[in-house]
């Protein structure tokens, strides 16, 4: 991809303090995750969401995380999708949106798979996926 074609996107976006939350945290994640500690990933999401900030837009939300997460892949970096809504759940908690991370898995072909998600206001699951776990 051009570099062109990337300044392009990235300069759609406006909210720049959102790009930048997202970024620190998408850094935050990935400094957790080379130091071994990945196990502590969940301590990013706040178990409260904040009351002091104005309800934003969730779609809004999901659209800079999935610009940063583009910028990562390009980069180079891999994301799980254990990061991806680990990054996606706590922008949305500090938005002030009631979201939490599914966690599940299912047997196909002798194999266990599993697979997280995030959720709003503790909808139902994917499909093909039994729920193990939800948090917070």
């Amino acid at each position: 991809m051009k570099i062109t074609s990337i300044i392009k996107k990235v300069s759609y976006y406006k909210d720049w303090r959102l790009l930048l939350r997202v970024f620190v945290t998408s850094l935050r994640i990935s400094f957790i995750c080379l130091s071994g500690k990945a196990h502590l990933l969940l301590s990013l999401i706040p178990l409260e969401t904040h009351k002091f900030t104005k309800n934003q837009d969730k779609e809004k939300i999901a659209r800079y995380v999935y610009l940063c997460l583009f910028l990562r892949r390009i980069l180079g970096i891999r994301d799980t999708c254990f990061m991806r809504s680990v990054l996606l759940c706590s922008i949305l908690r500090q938005a002030g949106i009631e979201a939490g991370i599914n966690f599940g898995s299912k047997k196909e072909d002798k194999e266990f798979l599993g697979h997280c998600w995030v959720n709003q206001n503790r909808e139902d699951m994917i499909s093909g996926y039994q729920l193990i776990f939800r948090h917070p």
